[in-house]
Order: structure tokens, then C-alpha cells, then sequence
């Protein structure tokens, strides 16, 4: 569905006026691949578990995900 969107080819020009110090991502569903401007979370490597600081950030960008869809749940709904 992404790939098939075209978003990465609409939101790209947004990014190209930042420093590497302030790239920007968009989080998307880990089922989706990632790509240039987007990026999923962190998954366990075979090798072991993920590290504290991984953990957290796919938790703080669950809850962020979790929130986005609740909203697009009562826009849909209205």
C-alpha cells in the first residue's frame, strides 16, 4: 500500500532542505518495507534481544501509533 501511494515521492521534497542532524522519518506499520523516509521498529535480531534504548523507542512509537489510529478512528466516524 505504501509503495503503491506514491508518499515517499510527495513527502521527499520536504525533507531536502534539512541538515543530516534533523532528518526526519515517517513511522510506519512494521509490516511495510522501509525506505528513505520511512522507518518501522526495531526488530529482535536472531543474535539476541533488542537494547534498552531500542525497546523504548519502538514502546514510545507504539503509544504515538496507537494514537494516530484512534484519531483517524473518530475522524472516520464523524
Amino acid at each position: 500500500m505504501f509503495e503503491e501511494s506514491d508518499l515517499d515521492v510527495k513527502v521527499l521534497p520536504l525533507f531536502e532542505n534539512l541538515n543530516e542532524a534533523a532528518h526526519l522519518y515517517v513511522y510506519e506499520n512494521p509490516v511495510y518495507t522501509c525506505s528513505d523516509i520511512s522507518m518501522g521498529a526495531y526488530r529482535r535480531s536472531c543474535h539476541g534481544d533488542l537494547t534498552e534504548a531500542q525497546h523504548e523507542f519502538n514502546t514510545a512509537m507504539s503509544r504515538r501509533r496507537i494514537e494516530v489510529e484512534h484519531s483517524f478512528a473518530l475522524m472516520q466516524n464523524k
